[in-house]
């Protein structure tokens, strides 16, 4: 009796943790006009303000590699942890100006047309395309997965704004929502209260032009194609395969993680980029 009663505790505990996972899906995108040189890299990408929405994709870029924050390359295997500390990191930046924080509690109500109606509703965008940002987390969600992927979902969008004089911005956002899938692989999302986690930072192109020489020796150019790419979990059977590989056969579980450090002046001291 104790055999079969430590055997079923085993199965439901092995049941917990399987259904208790957290998924991490990433996607970045460029909305604006962006003015760079395709001949300028180094010390010009920060220097001359045209070239500005590379040199954010270079620092956004930098960041993420710093935090092992790797969407392309780690696909699923990404933590919470890991996410939370590239926001740290990035907003961080000293070059970076904190433009707003939009927390925000979505009320879901079922369905992906109410869940992006949600969106439209609570994201403050910075040049009107809230439309843009709504398609970009509602195209994260599948039409259908592994069953075993139901669960708490952290889906995150990296967004760089370039305005039409020279004005950067960049906003690093997430809504955290309970994702269920069905026996046959349907995914839908039932009714909840997802949270809507937003921070957008403006940069400040004095800091960029004075710093142009050791930003430059520190931080890779990385054009924005780089930056998208690099930034967004793999899609479609690619993705498919990189989720099952995450629930079948990684050791997700077992990653050793830094703990986070909040200070800005430990997390960005310029003099040690």
């Amino acid at each position: 009796m104790n055999l079969v009663y430590s055997l079923l505790l085993l199965f439901s505990v092995v049941a917990i943790l399987v259904q208790g996972r957290s998924v991490v899906s990433s996607k970045a995108i460029f909305i604006g006009v962006d003015k760079t040189d395709p001949n300028a890299y180094g010390a010009a990408i920060f220097r001359d303000t045209r070239n500005h929405a590379t040199a954010v994709a270079s620092i956004i870029g930098f960041s993420s590699k710093q935090s092992n924050f790797r969407p392309k390359e780690q696909g699923f295997d990404v933590t919470p942890r890991e996410y939370q500390a590239f926001v740290q990191k990035a907003v961080s930046f000293p070059g970076f100006v904190l433009a707003l924080t939009n927390p925000r509690d979505l009320k879901l109500k079922g369905g992906l047309d109410q869940f992006r109606e949600e969106i439209l509703a609570n994201y403050i965008p910075i040049s009107g395309k809230a439309e843009v940002v709504a398609s970009a987390f509602v195209e994260q969600i599948p039409e259908s997965t592994e069953p075993e992927s139901s669960g708490t979902w952290t889906l995150v969008l990296v967004t760089i704004f370039g305005e039409e004089l020279h004005q950067v911005y960049a906003d690093i956002s997430s809504i955290e929502v309970e994702v269920s899938v069905n026996d046959d692989g349907s995914v839908s999302l039932q009714e909840q209260t997802a949270r809507l986690t937003q921070q957008t930072v403006q940069v400040n192109p004095r800091f960029l032009i004075d710093n142009a020489d050791t930003l430059s020796n520190r931080i890779p150019t990385e054009n924005i194609e780089t930056f998208k790419d690099e930034l967004t979990t793999p899609n479609s059977e690619g993705r498919s395969q990189l989720l099952k590989d995450w629930l079948f056969g990684s050791n997700y579980a077992c990653k050793s993680e830094s703990p986070l450090v909040h200070r800005r002046q430990r997390l960005y001291p310029l003099l040690q980029l």
